[in-house]
């Protein structure tokens, strides 16, 4: 399992502006602690020390909070294929993974890195259901051999 020392933001290279990173305290409690700066940029809000289960919408809450609880109990990682409907009725769709970190050596996951390549002309504002982030309808746990 690695940890999050093992991950060099340096690293990820331009890959680095699609990433976020969340701490999950509880089952209900998944902290955002880094935003991905596609994130940042489209929505105009930094999400840094939000709740992503709070801005999520109440019915697909339990669906998230039983994926993020997989996802690090097991632990395994995810792939999505998510589809954000727009105002236009229009759809962009676009992949992304979800893998686990653990705070130190030892620890179990409790760190969450989330990677999603949104297409340039996608903006919050677009979004049909503007301030939830949604969750994907396709998701596929994935064995990242910890678990």
């Amino acid at each position: 399992m690695p940890t999050r020392r093992d991950i060099l933001p340096e690293h990820l290279g331009s890959h680095l502006t699609a990433t976020s990173m969340m701490e999950v305290e509880a089952p209900d409690r998944a902290i955002i602690r880094l935003t991905a700066q596609q994130n940042q940029n489209y929505s105009g809000v930094d999400r840094r020390g939000e709740n992503v289960i709070d801005l999520t919408s109440p019915e697909q809450r339990q669906t998230r909070i039983d994926r993020f609880q997989t996802v690090v109990n097991r632990p395994c990682g995810g792939l999505s294929i998510n589809r954000f409907k727009l105002v236009n009725r229009g759809e962009v769709t676009t992949p992304a993974i979800l893998l686990p970190a653990a705070g130190k050596a030892g620890e179990p996951a409790r760190f969450l890195y989330s990677a999603m390549d949104l297409p340039a002309r996608m903006r919050w504002d677009d979004l049909w259901v503007p301030g939830h982030i949604p969750i994907a309808e396709e998701f596929w746990f994935i064995d990242i051999g910890a678990g």
